[in-house]
């Protein structure tokens, strides 16, 4: 696996658990966990789909004893060194079973068996996932990244752009521009600096439009509390007036940022797991 699909799968799995950990609400909230993203999370690592009293559960090396078990409820409680029968009964106990000692301690508590819950067992999940993935790099990776990327955009292939302008993104630290955030047909990311709480800067910019295969560059940092810069924004979005940048040049532009940003230039390597962005 190449350094590009590495820095891929770790820019997915940061988007995933975003969204699990942004649904996450306070111990008594109406609002549901992002129980998609969650599965979609378990299921790099192997978990599989079970039920039991009408409860859903992911399980990994159910035959093991120290196997885990998350419950997809709101809660997201990850058990380990137990079984479903017994988290179920835990979670939904009949009367019956309610007479028993032992199974009252059970149910009173579980601290015995749950490792994680909630923001923490998302955590833990993605500790599990990213754990043995090799995040480091040097000048060779990132010259690779371009060259994909101006493949992808001399193609027309959508998803190689927008992949080459998010692993940029991500090695840049880039953030995403408030004016498009909410818009599927565009993507724009970029240096967002709020030292001055009046005037508000956003860029240098990188502008991903779908609907063209454009990829735009601008250079100067505008002032987002300008009315008059988000019109000359969409002007340059919709074609109107022309970026500083375009085409295979902002990728030219992007490699020397990285470059530039962690000192490759020396032939060193970098990992980006010791090392913040």
């Amino acid at each position: 696996m190449s350094f590009a699909q590495r820095l891929l799968k770790k820019i997915q799995v940061d988007a995933l658990a975003r969204s699990v950990r942004s649904s996450i609400r306070p111990p008594g909230a109406e609002a549901k966990v992002d129980k998609e993203s969650m599965r979609s999370l378990l299921g790099m690592l192997g978990f599989s789909q079970t039920e039991a009293r009408d409860m859903e559960f992911q399980v990994l090396a159910p035959d093991d004893p120290q196997g885990l078990i998350m419950v997809m409820d709101n809660e997201l409680a990850l058990y380990k060194g137990t079984t479903v029968e017994d988290v179920a009964m835990r979670k939904n106990p009949v009367v019956k079973e309610m007479v028993n000692i032992r199974n009252i301690r059970k149910i009173l508590s579980d601290k015995d068996v749950v490792i994680s819950r909630r923001q923490d067992a998302v955590d833990h999940v993605v500790g599990m996932i990213m754990g043995d993935v090799d995040l480091s790099f040097d000048k060779s990776d990132i010259e690779e990244i371009r060259a994909l990327s101006v493949k992808a955009l001399a193609g027309l292939d959508l998803q190689g752009i927008g992949d080459g302008a998010a692993m940029f993104s991500e090695l840049l630290g880039f953030t995403d521009h408030p004016w498009t955030r909410r818009k599927n047909s565009t993507v724009a990311k970029g240096v967002l600096d709020r030292s001055d709480p009046k005037k508000p800067l956003f860029g240098p910019c990188l502008i991903f439009d779908k609907g063209a295969a454009r990829i735009l560059w601008l250079e100067k940092p505008m002032d987002i509390s300008n009315k008059e810069n988000r019109e000359l924004f969409k002007s340059i979005v919709n074609g109107d007036r022309l970026a500083d940048k375009t085409g295979a040049e902002v990728f030219d532009i992007l490699t020397a940022m990285v470059v530039e940003k962690f000192g490759l230039d020396n032939g060193g390597r970098v990992d980006l797991k010791n090392r913040g962005q």
